[in-house]
């Protein structure tokens, strides 16, 4: 990700010094391998530790570039791969913890309006 973001800043610096346009990154996140006895269909993946260090490393990143990083959405937020959000009802939700506890100020405002 800090790869992507040094060399797309380096193009936008020589046209943009006044740092005006802004980098938005789309999706971000792991993806892996489906779970055994899951319908890949679903892309279910339940977080680890692994996942909490992607989401710490990149977040990071985002705020070390923040001069040009004005936006970064996670690829998914409920049930789904790096999900922030497990529900297996209408009753039940679960905050994933390794990205409720990396972001935890964020989320607990967002998530008050799903």
């Amino acid at each position: 990700m800090e790869e992507i973001i040094n060399r797309h800043s380096t193009i936008l610096d020589k046209y943009d010094p006044e740092k005006k346009v802004g980098l938005m990154v789309y999706e971000w996140g792991g993806w892996w391998d489906v779970e055994l006895g899951k319908n890949p269909g679903f892309l279910f993946q339940q977080n680890t530790m692994r996942d909490a260090m992607i989401a710490a490393t990149t977040l990071n990143i985002f705020n070390t570039h923040s001069d040009r990083v004005k936006m970064g959405n996670i690829a998914q937020v409920v049930n789904v791969l790096q999900a922030v959000i497990l529900t297996q009802n209408e009753k039940y939700c679960l905050y994933q913890r390794t990205m409720y506890s990396k972001c935890i100020k964020f989320y607990r405002t967002q998530l008050c309006f799903l």
